[in-house]
């Protein structure tokens, strides 16, 4: 299901938060936008037409867009003034890329509704989003006119004013959306973004650190400081500040070309080559993506990006695929051994076992039986695991492993015949294995 980006940035403007964002792709790369719930009109809601925009808000956020869409016809039905099922639907044409759509029923609701700030504000920042700077930059101001303290539009005007290389403006806008919210965090970020591009980075550093100290997780204010730290060729200082940002998304390439690129200007090549790696394999993935999008009902698409996940140490992200393969074929035993590799990195042993066990149910294989042999292992199993060895024709170390460790329990119980035979099996596999005899 797409993102319901603008529904839900809409739906804090009637009075249900979602705590989500609008889509910052149009802004420059640095810059956040600002969608904080504000105080908005109910102009043009009626009793009549209260329960079907409370339907429709909740059919939103169940991500049903259909039934939500027909709820607010029906209320645009009742009440053709109803200016916030127009606000809504504007939301739903906009998720949906209806774009045109979208913009006739953000200026119906503003018509119906003149001095409601938050509609002027948001159609400026769709605008925004679309390229339409002068438009956008309209709307914001007409917003400010209309709401001298309204942050959102400050915001949202220093992004446009970004967007079209005007730093100065964008500065003294963001400025005030910070007096007008001392903890946004946000326009803090937009404010040392604006100050670094005019070559004032001693304040854009302050304004990133703010920003960061408001909100520790904030990507964008970690990937700025290394930008600035980068320019300052504080080569290091910068990897470190992209290493941030990696560690709060891992799965965006982004961070690490721009850390690789900080870290061989540092000189610091095997950590540049261990990146190069990630990058690589992030490539790789993203080309996996597109075979799942197109192949939603294929469980091996699925398993194929589950053993990537799984190889790049991305566990959960992995398990999830490994669960929708199994969903669509309850048999799959590539989803079957993908989901007890996964158990087994948790060392969730039992669960590992009974997941393989279900594969070889389906067809016994040589890859299953030897991951069962390496389960019961760990269980202590020792001699199911080299049964299970046997019967998958595998005669490598972790065979050998088996063996010597039956070998030292037969010996703990005074079977020296056994332990020595046990043992011989044992370094026939692996000669490495003499040394550990005792």
């Amino acid at each position: 299901m797409r993102k319901v980006v603008w529904l839900l940035a809409v739906l804090s403007l009637v009075g249900c938060s979602s705590g989500k964002k609008a889509d910052s792709t149009a802004t420059e790369e640095g810059a956040t936008p600002n969608q904080v719930p504000v105080q908005t009109s109910s102009a043009g809601v009626t009793a009549e037409t209260k329960p079907i925009i409370e339907k429709a808000t909740k059919l939103v956020q169940g991500g049903d867009l259909g039934k939500a869409f027909e709820q607010l016809n029906e209320a645009i039905k009742q009440d053709p003034k109803c200016a916030a099922a127009y606000f809504m639907r504007a939301g739903i044409f906009a998720d949906a890329g209806q774009n045109q759509r979208s913009v006739v029923d953000f200026t119906k609701a503003i018509e119906l509704d003149p001095k409601n700030a938050d509609f002027r504000n948001a159609r400026g920042f769709f605008l925004l989003t679309r390229q339409e700077m002068n438009a956008s930059l309209k709307d914001f101001t007409a917003a400010i006119e209309l709401n001298s303290n309204h942050a959102q539009s400050y915001n949202n005007r220093g992004l446009a004013y970004v967007a079209q290389g005007k730093f100065k403006e964008a500065v003294a806008d963001f400025t005030v959306a910070i007096k007008l919210g001392p903890k946004n965090h946000d326009a803090l970020n937009n404010r040392g973004f604006a100050h670094f591009q005019l070559g004032n980075l001693e304040p854009a550093l302050a304004d990133f650190n703010s920003a960061i100290k408001l909100s520790p997780n904030y990507l964008n204010a970690y990937n700025n400081k290394g930008l600035l730290f980068f320019k300052e060729k504080k080569y290091a200082e910068a990897a470190e500040q992209f290493g941030e940002a990696a560690k709060r998304d891992r799965l965006n390439v982004k961070y690490y070309r721009h850390r690789r690129e900080a870290l061989l200007n540092a000189g610091m090549e095997a950590e540049a080559r261990a990146d190069l790696a990630k990058i690589t394999w992030l490539q790789h993935l993203a080309r996996i993506n597109q075979i799942v999008k197109q192949s939603q009902k294929d469980p091996l698409s699925w398993v194929q990006r589950g053993q990537h996940l799984l190889e790049g140490g991305e566990t959960e992200a992995a398990n999830s695929d490994f669960a929708k393969a199994l969903q669509l074929d309850g048999n799959c035993i590539p989803a079957l051994l993908g989901r007890a590799a996964v158990c087994m990195k948790k060392e969730e042993w039992k669960k590992a076992l009974a997941d393989c066990d279900k594969a070889i149910k389906v067809k016994p294989q040589s890859e299953s039986l030897s991951l069962r042999g390496d389960i019961l292992i760990k269980l202590n199993q020792l001699d199911d695991a080299i049964d299970s060895y046997a019967q998958a024709q595998c005669f490598d170390a972790k065979v050998a492993e088996a063996y010597l460790l039956r070998s030292k329990k037969f010996k703990a119980a005074g079977d020296q015949a056994k332990a020595d035979e046990d043992f011989r099996q044992a370094m026939s596999l692996d000669p490495s294995l003499e040394t550990s005899r005792n």
